[in-house]
C-alpha cells in the first residue's frame, strides 16, 4: 500500500476487514478500521488513551446514568470522600472523547469500528447510534459528570477546566 503523505491523504480504499483470529497479529486486525496505520501519524497507542479516555468511575457513572434515564443516579460509592481523594494524585486526560457509531453504515464495517474504537478507549465511551442518542447522552452522561462535580469531585472540576480552555 502506498504511504500517503499527510494524514488527510490517507486512502480506505484499501483497506480489508481481517476476524482476528489466533494467528492474526494486532497490527493486521485493526488495519481493517484504519487503527493499523497510527504508528505511521506517530502515535503511540497508550498515549493515546492517557489523552482521551476519562477514569473509569466517571465512565461508570456516565454510564449508569444514561441507562436509568437519570443525571441524579450516581452510585453513592463513587461519591464518597476516598473515591474522590484517591483520584486527587492522577492526571486528568487532556482532551476527554466520546464517539457515536452507527453500526448498520458502512456494510461490515460498523460493528467492526464501534469494536476497535471500544479496544482502544473504552466500552464506556463508545455509543452505538441504535442504544443511545447523542441528546441522550448529553442529557443523562454529560449532566451526571456536572452532578459530580457539583459534589465536590475534583477530577471532573479538573476535567471541566480543561474543556474550558479548550473551548476559548
Amino acid at each position: 500500500m502506498e504511504t500517503p503523505r499527510s494524514v488527510g491523504e490517507a486512502s480506505t480504499t484499501n483497506f480489508v476487514v481481517a476476524r482476528p483470529s489466533a494467528k492474526t497479529d494486532d497490527a493486521v486486525t485493526t488495519r481493517g478500521c484504519g487503527f493499523g496505520n497510527l504508528a505511521w501519524v506517530g502515535v503511540d497507542r497508550e498515549e493515546l488513551r492517557r489523552r482521551i479516555v476519562m477514569p473509569e468511575y466517571l465512565r461508570l457513572a456516565m454510564r449508569d446514568c444514561i441507562e436509568r434515564k437519570d443525571s441524579t443516579a450516581v452510585p453513592d460509592h463513587l461519591l464518597l470522600p476516598g473515591a474522590a481523594a484517591a483520584t486527587e494524585e492522577l492526571a486528568p486526560p487532556h482532551a476527554p472523547m466520546v464517539v457515536f457509531i452507527n453500526p448498520k453504515s458502512g456494510g461490515r464495517h460498523g460493528p467492526v469500528l464501534k469494536e476497535r474504537l471500544q479496544q482502544l478507549m473504552s466500552d464506556e465511551q463508545v455509543f452505538d447510534l441504535t442504544e443511545v442518542k447523542p441528546h441522550e447522552f448529553v442529557r443523562y452522561g454529560l449532566a451526571c459528570l456536572e452532578t459530580i462535580a457539583a459534589k465536590g469531585d475534583e477530577m471532573r472540576k479538573r476535567m471541566q477546566r480543561k474543556d474550558s480552555d479548550h473551548g476559548d
